[in-house]
């Protein structure tokens, strides 16, 4: 049957995919999986292949050639194909749309009129009558809006839907059954990013309050204690919709600051100190290309604060007194200037301790199993057993083949039992295996290279960051006559060690070659 399906976050989207694509991923269907990712194919195959089914959901990319696309469409199957790929197919009538067995839609919470699966939809459902299967894990896509679920329907040309909630009896009847011994654990923030969470709420609260001002009758209902939600951006926004053609630009750039600050909260517990300080400067640069009106968010005292403190967690200046100014870059270079940081994320650091003793705790009990498993082998061969007693009566008798017969049974036996114990410590070591789940696959990445390397991760970032400063960027020159501070990325890069003097005089020699060659050019 056609329709929705509605669950709750983490209640396992991917496995609904897959059930579908290992009853539907015939050959005698045709059936195309929309919105899934390259990791989530991966995994979905996985699972099909733990299942013990033989045809596995094919992958169509831009790297497939139109014909090699029309040859596998014609074997059939499940394909995991983009949406350009497939709507241009189905208007190349590459494959008719008649002979397509259905559609497997994910993240229906995004479909729009506009979107390219409503047209997908729409050309579907004009030349078939086949299934449509719309997947959504992402509930609250459906909260913001005006009729949004009402909407998503109909572009999805369904009529029926269902919701799975974790307060649904069945979904609580099978979380009862395997639920897991949870320990929260709350690691408090350091003192620089609790004042620099203070810091944005401040200026959020004062951004709400002007736009406030400028629109009593529509935001009456959003009050101030919600103004360090996420969603406070969105809902502000889907409140103004009305009276969009009638809003100021002022009005307009206030709910942009805030959608962009309500991001700066989040960043703030998810990227670490250099990732964090580069965001706020990119920030800065696009209100300085914007030009001046834009983001007057900048100008308040938080603001001010928020800025002072993120550098703070990367390095702090060191004064510098009785110095002509003169020589005040001689100074500084030789003495440094300024004081690294590099202040780590709180919960890297639990992480870390967590991962530690899980660790210890493995060993322990691995060297505590194998222990035991010696005792138990040593009880064994020792035990007397009916072979043993022939073996001392023929010894007696002299029969020397028949000792040397049973002898080597009971030296088969230890090889055998032997070599069940070494499968079973093998068995313990593949169990020593940790799940680390997060939610964004950019943490992933980082919280890799900081596992790595959870000491130089920092350094190696920093390191990157002071040295893509300087690309494409004009020739560095000090004039005694014209005394004037460094830059303070040259000063801080002397001070972590790298030698960003050889860089700039590297840069700027490949400069004069340049320009040297265009005339004779």
């Amino acid at each position: 049957k056609s329709g929705l399906v509605v669950l709750a976050s983490g209640l396992g989207c991917r496995h609904v995919v897959t059930e579908l694509v290992r009853r539907h991923g015939t050959h005698k269907n045709l059936v195309f999986v929309l919105n899934l990712t390259k990791s989530e194919e991966e995994s979905v195959n996985r699972e099909l292949i733990r299942l013990g089914h033989t045809k596995m959901m094919d992958t169509i990319t831009s790297e497939h050639s139109v014909k090699e696309r029309q040859k596998r469409y014609i074997k059939g199957g499940c394909f995991s194909v983009t949406k350009r790929i497939l709507i241009v197919d189905f208007l190349n009538e590459l494959i008719p749309v008649d002979v397509v067995s259905g559609l497997i839609i994910t993240n229906a919470h995004r479909v729009r009129e506009t979107s390219t699966e409503a047209f997908i939809v729409r050309v579907f459902r004009s030349k078939s009558d086949g299934f449509i299967k719309a997947i959504c894990d992402d509930p609250r896509g459906f909260v913001t809006g005006f009729s949004k679920l009402e909407k998503a329907m109909q572009c999805l040309m369904v009529k029926k839907v269902w919701f799975y909630p974790r307060f649904h009896a069945h979904v609580e009847e099978e979380l009862a059954r395997c639920s897991p011994e949870v320990i929260e654990i709350y690691p408090p923030l350091s003192n620089r990013m609790q004042k620099i969470q203070q810091a944005i709420g401040d200026v959020i609260t004062a951004c709400f309050t002007e736009l406030k001002t400028q629109n009593k009758v529509a935001l009456s209902e959003i009050t101030a204690e919600e103004c360090l939600f996420r969603t406070l951006g969105t809902r502000v926004r889907s409140a103004l919709v009305p009276h969009w053609d009638r809003v100021t630009p002022n009005t307009k750039a206030l709910v942009n600051d805030l959608k962009t600050l309500s991001e700066l909260l989040e960043r703030l517990l998810t990227l670490d100190c250099v990732a964090f300080y580069s965001h706020l400067n990119s920030l800065r640069a696009q209100k300085s290309s914007r030009g001046p009106s834009s983001s007057l968010w900048m100008l308040t005292k938080g603001a001010d604060t928020l800025f002072r403190l993120s550098r703070d967690r990367l390095y702090e200046p060191l004064p510098v007194r009785h110095v002509p100014l003169a020589k005040m870059y001689s100074h500084l270079r030789s003495k440094g200037g300024v004081k690294t940081v590099l202040e780590d994320n709180p919960k890297w650091l639990v992480l870390l301790e967590i991962l530690e003793e899980i660790r210890s705790d493995l060993k322990t009990t691995t060297d505590d199993d194998r222990q035991q498993q010696s005792k138990n082998k040593t009880k064994k061969t020792k035990k007397p057993n009916k072979k043993s007693v022939l073996r001392k009566n023929n010894a007696n008798n002299g029969d020397e083949k028949d000792d040397s017969k049973h002898r080597n049974d009971d030296d088969d036996g230890d090889d055998e039992f032997e070599g069940h114990a070494d499968d079973d410590d093998d068995g313990d070591e593949q169990q020593g295996r940790v799940l680390v789940l997060v939610k964004e696959e950019q943490t992933v990445r980082v919280l890799r290279r900081f596992l790595a390397s959870p000491s130089g991760y920092l350094q190696s970032e920093w390191r990157r960051y002071l040295l893509k400063y300087y690309r494409n960027k004009k020739p560095f020159k000090f004039d005694p006559q014209k005394p004037y501070l460094p830059k303070e990325r040259e000063v801080i890069g002397a001070r972590v060690g790298i030698d960003l003097a050889s860089e700039i005089a590297f840069r700027n020699q490949q400069r004069q070659q340049q320009q040297q060659q265009q005339p004779q050019q």
